[in-house]
């Protein structure tokens, strides 16, 4: 729908009544905790978790700095369209404000956080698209119409921009007139991923809370002092205000203790509520990572051993087919599901090209790429291709093992006319170097 549509359907507002019925507490949060309610009402405060600040950051800018490609498929073969009108859009700048990168990295983050993000599409005067807006997932409603049909409710709040969208009105739009990128979910929303862990969250915030607050107001230097005699209560008091002067704080933490005479100390080390306190962070930040699917050495926590494989380039491409993946596929499909609807986009499809991601190191990039150019899979153009490098004069001819050759259904050697001919032909040069000799006739008597 173009600029004067929307603005007419702005004016008088939704003409077919919506029920939000299928939006509003589908998925409510089991939350039963102040930290973990606070969290699932919003889940951006979660971002104050370091765990969840890492995991959102790598997988959203992993992706937002993917290259976009739009490639037709012909029977085997595919074909690059840079020059297709929604390219530009999907791979380089989507709007006057933001470049691709920073679109789908609000879009990714949006959906690790919210289980739901939105992309207002908007036309130019030929009816071709010319820009794709981000549409905050708070201002947006997914409803069902009174006969059944879906539809979202977008009302922006002031200082929000969404290209032609109306601001500080309810506007009705159709699926077709919005993109709805959903998580892992059981209906027309996606669950958030936070809200469903809400609690964890909310325990892993509690725990630095509590470890910063013992750090900050705590006096305790890890023993306790001893008195031969009884101490007076001004002795005690005395005592107890000039060690609480000199050790409260994380800025007087071991400094030296003065102890007067008959006074002994006892160091108590670390007790188990330490020790289960410190697992507790532990257990936390892999907790996180298992909620969004990230190996827990990619966010920092490399003290247990992971079975993502061996090495780093196991460990990555892993990381990639396991947790990237599932991300982008959604992202593709919307995209050509609402992007790629004429006619003449049949066949075609918008990649998110994870090539760089999956590629090992130099020693066996070298190895693989032999491999293909001694059977024939890669010509030289192509390695250069996949190197980022320019092609070679004469570099698109591929090669072929000379002791190879086509094997037909009955076992045998499979040729074309001109091969059967220029056999045929060699095989009658060395039969005339092979044949014995004649005798020679005898002399006429």
């Amino acid at each position: 729908m173009g600029f004067l549509g929307r603005a007419l359907r702005a004016s008088r507002g939704p003409s077919i009544p919506v029920s939000s019925s299928a939006a509003a507490g589908l998925f409510g949060s089991t939350a039963v905790t102040d930290a973990g309610a606070e969290i699932a009402a919003q889940p951006e405060r979660a971002l104050r978790f370091s765990a969840v600040y890492a995991c959102v950051r790598l997988i959203s800018e992993a992706i937002g700095g993917l290259p976009v490609d739009l490639v037709r498929t012909k029977g085997r073969f595919r074909e690059q369209l840079p020059d297709h009108p929604v390219a530009s859009l999907v791979a380089d700048v989507p709007n006057p404000e933001m470049d691709a990168a920073e679109l789908w990295r609000q879009t990714v983050g949006w959906k690790l956080l919210r289980g739901n993000s939105y992309i207002l599409p908007e036309f130019d005067a030929r009816g071709r698209w010319s820009a794709l807006w981000p549409v905050p997932p708070t201002r947006v409603t997914p409803a069902r119409r009174t006969d059944g049909r879906l539809a979202y409710v977008v009302r922006l709040a002031p200082g929000e921009y969404a290209g032609t969208l109306a601001r500080e009105t309810d506007v009705v739009l159709d699926p077709t007139e919005l993109l709805h990128f959903r998580a892992f979910g059981l209906g027309v929303i996606g669950l958030s991923p936070i809200g469903q862990a809400a609690e964890a969250v909310g325990l892993g915030l509690t725990a630095e809370e509590y470890g910063s607050r013992a750090f900050q107001q705590g006096s305790k230097p890890g023993g306790i002092i001893k008195s031969q005699t009884k101490l007076t209560d001004e002795q005690w008091q005395r005592l107890r205000t000039r060690w609480k002067e000199m050790h409260q704080g994380v800025r007087r933490s071991h400094l030296v203790g003065i102890l007067e005479d008959g006074l002994d100390w006892q160091d108590t080390g670390m007790s188990n509520e330490d020790a289960q306190f410190l697992e507790l962070r532990r257990f936390q930040v892999a907790d996180i990572a298992r909620i969004f699917g990230v190996p827990p050495h990619m966010i920092g926590d490399v003290e247990r051993s992971t079975s993502w494989g061996t090495g780093i380039e196991a460990q990555g491409t892993g990381f990639v087919v396991y947790t990237l993946m599932p991300w982008i596929t959604r992202l593709e499909r919307v995209t050509r599901m609402r992007l790629l609807t004429s006619p003449a986009d049949r066949g075609v499809k918008i990649r998110w090209n994870v090539d760089g991601l999956l590629r090992g190191d130099f020693r066996a990039r070298m190895a693989g790429y032999a491999l293909g150019r001694q059977w024939g899979i890669y010509s030289a153009n192509d390695v250069a291709a996949l190197e980022d490098l320019d092609p070679i004069p004469g570099g698109d001819t591929r090669l072929v093992p000379l002791n190879m050759g086509l094997i037909d259904e009955n076992g045998e050697l499979a040729t074309t006319p001109a091969e059967v001919a220029a056999r045929a032909a060699l095989l009658n040069r060395l039969g005339a170097f092979t044949q014995p000799a004649s005798a020679p006739e005898a002399p006429e008597q």
